[in-house]
Formats: structure tokens, sequence, C-alpha cells
């Protein structure tokens, strides 16, 4: 978050940009920033994908309509834009979206992403957002703090919450994770060869 962890206030380099630009605050500075770096990877052929919680649309915002945003959240109180930065809004301005809410995408935390929501999720009617879904590219599946000791589940989950959100991305139908789709999910983490009737899932109770 620019305006928690920057000095663009402090920085004389910042300033001068703002003066020459005739910028007339941090955010706007932001936003030219998003401009000049667009730029820089159009011209490697690549797109330019930004997290969404920085960006205000409550209202038309100078940033170009090639950019891809990356939704995760509404921003939190002091860290952002929370009015303008909703999904269907950035779809209605006519932004290419990735869903990626982290209350169903995020497999930090089991009360993320987890079975029981994973189950009903559907990216296509997100935040009533069934008619602009040419906008939307698609579901991602994100995580912050694997590696970290204290999100010891990842051991276990990981790879499950993944192939769930994955499959979902797939079809967003409501799932049912009946013993038929347990023996499948096990055979697509483990591999091809897997015995036909192995359940990994039985052995812990639970997908």
């Amino acid at each position: 978050s620019f305006n928690m962890y920057c000095h663009w206030n402090s920085c004389k380099v910042c300033r001068e940009k703002m003066q020459n630009e005739g910028l007339e605050n941090e955010r706007e500075l932001f936003y030219y920033s998003v401009r000049r770096m667009n730029e820089i990877v159009k011209k490697q052929g690549r797109k330019l994908i930004l997290w969404n919680d920085e960006l205000d649309v409550s209202k038309p915002i100078n940033i170009p309509k090639d950019c891809i945003v990356q939704f995760w959240r509404v921003a939190n109180k002091h860290r952002g834009p929370r009015e303008g930065c909703s999904y269907s809004k950035f779809l209605q301005q006519g932004f290419n979206v990735i869903c990626s809410p982290f209350e169903y995408c995020y497999i930090d935390l089991e009360e993320y992403a987890n079975p029981e929501k994973t189950a009903s999720f559907n990216y296509e009617k997100y935040d009533e957002s069934q008619n602009l879904l040419g906008n939307v590219l698609g579901v991602e599946t994100c995580a912050w703090e694997y590696g970290n000791p204290e999100y010891s589940h990842y051991l276990y989950s990981f790879i499950p919450s993944a192939v769930l959100l994955l499959c979902k991305a797939w079809d967003s139908n409501d799932v049912i994770y009946n013993k038929t789709y347990r023996l499948y999910l096990t055979k697509l983490i483990f591999g091809v060869e897997t015995p036909v009737d192995y359940d990994v899932f039985e052995l812990f109770g639970s997908i």
C-alpha cells in the first residue's frame, strides 16, 4: 500500500515529479507510475497485472484498460479506497479482472479456502458480475504465508486446496465431495498409477 509504506511526500524526487507532471497528490503519482510501468511492460510484449486495492474506480481513473486487475479484496480501513474498489466496479469500468477474493481463494488459513466454501464458490457469479463475464479472465489460487512455520496446515492442505479451486475454475457448479470425487482427487494428486479404489482422504476423515 503506497499510502502506508512509501514516503512520496518526503521524497524530493517524487515532489519534483509531481510538480513537473502537474500531479495533485500521491494517488495521482501512483497512477502515473503505473502508466510508466505499463509502457515498459508492453514493450516487452507482456501485460501488466495490478492488485486492486489501491485503485479507486468510484470514478474513471487514468489507467489504461489493457492493465489487468487482480481482485483480492476491498481495501482495509486506512489502507486504500473502500467504496471505489469493489469487484463489480472494476468490471463496469471495463477492466479485465482475475477473480481471487481472499476469503475463497487464499489458502493461507483454513477459514479462507476450505472445502465448505470451495464447494459452492462460483467466480462467474461473484459479486453480481454475471452480466460482465466477458471481462472476467478466470480465477486464481493465492498464498501469502507459504513456508511460515506458524501455518503448518500447508503440509497437508496446500495441494488439495489448490486442486479444489482449480477444479472450480474449470467447472464453477456446486460440488458434492462424495466418494467418487475423493477417489478422483486422490488420483489427480498422486498420479495415474494410484490404485483405483484408494481414497487418501478417508485417512483424514475429510477432504
